[in-house]
């Protein structure tokens, strides 16, 4: 075949190739369907925001812009108490064995530094008990990205502020609510970490301090119990027991303890010495 042919037909298969790659690559907004409607003449308030983001700010995504510490998710306006850096999704290690000892580990190590957890340094038992229920919790709730572990989206007030674990940066992802039978697709900003062990500590004092972190000491039932009552899932789900939601979600949870146990066990042999 002549030379000068065959270079040709070597460049254009290795443009179609990166033709291929562009179009697989995933967008910001992973699983979601959301439509954005470019907002062209605001009449309303939150419609004169969408309008400003829209026109002045950058576009982060297929349905998302910014502008500063305001963006517009989907057709949601939101603006948080800080200026945060959007930073692209990217796959990382959350089911080894080695990631399952660094979550592990990081709650070990709350445990034996903050005076908070004090009880639980002479009691093996219940800080197994513990440890297992949060690691089955993260099991119901399926995997993060970024190293959030536990999904863990930028909220209002102190949870809405940077800290010593999580620096400001954010991804944008698509994810969906449930009311009436109705599944709501929507989009929303989530915490990104440079490693798994600050995603794990972070999500720990956020149930701290919400008040969620003593019935993980109990039953997986109780557990998710607790989090419901106190707004974990959202304020709709938090009024009445939705017996499917409970039921699927406690599954959930004791799947992850039976799965665990093994390294769980190991963990807690060596911090306690036996």
């Amino acid at each position: 075949m002549n030379k000068n042919l065959l270079h040709i037909i070597n460049k254009l298969y290795s443009f179609a190739v990166e033709e291929k790659k562009e179009e697989i690559t995933p967008t910001l907004e992973l699983g979601s369907n959301i439509e954005p409607v470019i907002i062209t003449d605001p009449k309303t308030e939150k419609e004169k925001k969408i309008y400003k983001v829209q026109q002045e700010g950058k576009r982060t995504g297929k349905a998302s812009w910014q502008l500063g510490n305001e963006f517009v998710l989907g057709n949601r306006y939101r603006s948080l108490q800080f200026t945060p850096t959007v930073v692209p999704y990217r796959n990382v290690d959350m089911k080894s064995a080695k990631a399952k000892e660094d979550v592990i580990e990081a709650i070990l190590e709350i445990i034996s530094t903050d005076n908070y957890f004090a009880p639980l340094r002479e009691r093996p038992e219940l800080t197994k008990n513990f440890i297992s229920n949060l690691i089955g919790m993260k099991t119901a709730e399926g995997s993060g990205v970024n190293y959030n572990f536990a999904n863990y989206q930028v909220g209002y007030g102190k949870s809405g502020l940077p800290n010593k674990f999580w620096k400001g940066d954010v991804i944008i992802l698509g994810d969906k609510n449930y009311s009436g039978g109705v599944t709501i697709p929507y989009i929303e900003l989530y915490r990104s970490y440079d490693n798994l062990k600050d995603g794990v500590k972070d999500w720990i004092y956020l149930l701290k301090d919400r008040g969620m972190l003593p019935a993980a000491l109990n039953s997986p039932v109780k557990f998710y119990n607790s989090l419901r009552s106190k707004g974990y899932f959202g304020t709709n789900m938090s009024k009445e027991v939705v017996p499917k939601h409970e039921k699927s979600y406690v599954g959930g949870i004791q799947s992850g303890i039976n799965r665990n146990k093994d390294i769980i066990d190991k963990k807690i042999e060596e911090f306690y010495g036996k």
